[in-house]
C-alpha cells in the first residue's frame, strides 16, 4: 500500500496545484515576486517593441540553436553522440485592456541531426487564452493544438530509436468571483492525445494504445487573512478515458483530489505556496484496483537581492504511463534555480533538479539527477545570445531498467521584433 499511497500523492498535485494557479490567474501572491525576479522583470532597453496590428501588439521571433549531445538516445552502454540544429520561429499576439485580455501564441520547431537522421522531427503548436471581467466576476477561456514529440530519455519515450510523435488538443474554461476577502473559482477542461506510429528501420511500432482523453472539473475557495497571507481549499474530479483497450486490459480510470494549503507573499521579496491533501484514483482494470493517499506540493520565490533570485519547486504527480501494462507513473520532482544578473544585459543561471519515477504495477524505479548552467546576453532590443551546458545521470532498476548518463553543450541566437 506504500506504493499506492505514493501514487495518490502524485495525482493530486497535477490535478490540484496546477489547476488552482490557473483558476486564480492574475491574483496569485507569487505574481509580484515573480514579476520582480531577475529573469522576468521588465528591461525596457532590451525588450522588443513589437508591431502594432489593429488593437493588438504582434511580437514575432526566431530562435536558432546549435547543440551537441554525447548520448542522443539516453542509453548505456554504447551511447551515440551527435550534433543537431534547431530552428524555431514563433510569435505572440497580445491585446490588453483594464478588464479584458487576449493572447495568441504559435511556434514551429524544425530539428535536424548531423548523422542520426532518424531523429529529425518537426513540431507545431498554437495556443490562445483570454479573460473578461464583469465587476467581481472573471471568465477565463483557453485552448490549443500541438503536434509534438517525446524525445529520447523523457518519461513518454516508450520506443528507442526515433521520436514518439503525438497530437494534443486542449480546451479549458474557468469562472471566478472575487469578493472582499474571498475568491471562489470553478474550472473544467479536457485534453485529447493521439499518438502516431513510430517508424523504425526494423518495422513500425504502433502507439495508438496510448490515445486518450483526460477530463477534469474542479473548484477552489481562497480566503484572504491579510495582505500577505491566504488559505485555500480545493477539489477536483478527473476521468482518464482511453479510446481502446490493450487486448483485455483496460487503462481507464477516474478519481478525485481534495487539498488545502496556504499562500504567502511579502511584497517583491519572498512568496510561496504549500499544499497538502488526499487523493483517490480508481482503475477499471481489476488488477490495478484503487490507489489513495496523501498529496503535497511546494513553491518558493526568493529575491535575495535585486541581482539574485532563487526559485524552489517540489511536487508529486501521477503521470500517464507509456506502457500498456502499467496504469501510471509516480513522479517526485524537486528543482532549484538560481539566477544572477552579472551585468544589466547578462544573466547567468544555475539549474538543478531531481526526479524519482515509480512505475506502478512494475518493479521499475528510476532516479534522475540534472545540473546545468547557462548565460544569456541581451544585445539591444533585437538580439539575444545564449550559451549553456548540462549533465544528466539516471540510475534505474527493475523490469526494462534504463540507466544512462549524458551531457549537452548549447549555443543559441534569438532574433525578435
Amino acid at each position: 500500500m506504500a506504493r499506492c499511497g505514493a501514487l495518490v500523492v502524485c495525482l493530486a498535485l497535477a490535478v490540484g496545484t496546477n489547476g488552482a494557479r490557473a483558476q486564480e490567474a492574475g491574483t496569485s501572491l507569487s505574481d509580484e515576486a515573480l514579476a520582480s525576479s531577475v529573469g522576468a522583470r521588465s528591461k525596457a532597453a532590451y525588450e522588443a517593441p513589437g508591431l502594432p496590428l489593429g488593437g493588438f501588439r504582434f511580437y514575432p521571433r526566431a530562435d536558432l540553436r546549435i547543440e551537441y549531445d554525447d548520448n542522443v538516445f539516453n542509453i548505456d552502454p554504447d551511447p551515440r553522440g551527435d550534433a543537431k540544429a534547431t530552428f524555431e520561429p514563433g510569435f505572440e499576439l497580445v491585446e490588453r485592456t483594464p478588464d479584458a485580455g487576449l493572447s495568441v501564441k504559435g511556434q514551429a520547431t524544425f530539428t535536424r541531426y548531423a548523422d542520426l537522421k532518424v531523429q529529425n522531427n518537426e513540431q507545431y503548436s498554437l495556443e490562445a487564452a483570454g479573460h473578461k471581467a464583469f465587476g467581481p466576476v472573471r471568465l477565463d477561456l483557453s485552448g490549443g493544438y500541438g503536434l509534438l514529440a517525446e524525445m529520447a530519455g523523457t518519461l513518454g519515450d516508450a520506443v528507442i530509436g526515433a521520436p514518439n510523435t503525438y497530437s494534443r488538443l486542449t480546451g479549458r474554461a474557468g469562472l471566478s468571483v472575487a469578493l472582499t476577502n474571498l475568491t471562489v473559482s470553478l474550472a473544467g477542461g479536457a485534453e485529447r492525445f493521439d499518438y502516431r506510429t513510430v517508424r523504425l528501420e526494423g518495422g513500425d511500432v504502433l502507439q495508438n494504445y496510448r490515445d486518450r482523453t483526460a477530463t477534469t472539473l474542479g473548484g477552489r475557495a481562497s480566503l484572504r487573512l491579510g495582505p500577505a497571507l491566504r488559505v485555500f481549499a480545493q477539489g477536483r474530479y478527473n476521468w482518464q478515458d482511453y479510446r481502446q483497450d490493450f487486448g483485455a486490459i483496460s487503462q481507464d480510470s477516474q478519481g478525485y483530489a481534495l487539498s488545502g494549503g496556504l499562500a504567502f507573499g511579502f511584497s517583491e521579496l519572498l512568496s510561496g505556496e504549500v499544499t497538502v491533501g488526499y487523493l483517490s484514483q480508481d482503475y477499471d482494470e481489476p488488477a490495478s484496483g484503487t490507489v489513495s493517499g496523501m498529496t503535497y506540493s511546494g513553491r518558493l520565490i526568493w529575491n535575495v537581492t535585486t541581482l539574485v533570485t532563487v526559485k524552489l519547486n517540489g511536487a508529486r504527480t501521477l503521470e500517464a504511463s507509456p506502457f500498456f501494462n502499467q496504469p501510471g507513473v509516480v513522479q517526485d520532482s524537486i528543482s532549484l534555480d538560481v539566477d544572477y544578473e552579472l551585468l544589466r544585459n547578462l544573466v547567468v543561471s544555475v539549474n538543478t533538479s531531481y526526479l524519482y519515477y515509480d512505475y506502478f504495477g512494475s518493479d521499475r524505479r528510476d532516479r534522475q539527477f540534472r545540473i546545468g548552467a547557462n548565460a544569456r546576453w541581451l544585445l539591444g532590443d533585437r538580439f539575444e545570445v545564449g550559451l549553456g551546458f548540462s549533465h544528466r545521470d539516471q540510475s534505474s532498476r527493475g523490469f526494462e531498467a534504463r540507466p544512462f548518463t549524458g551531457s549537452t553543450a548549447l549555443l543559441s541566437l534569438r532574433v525578435k521584433f
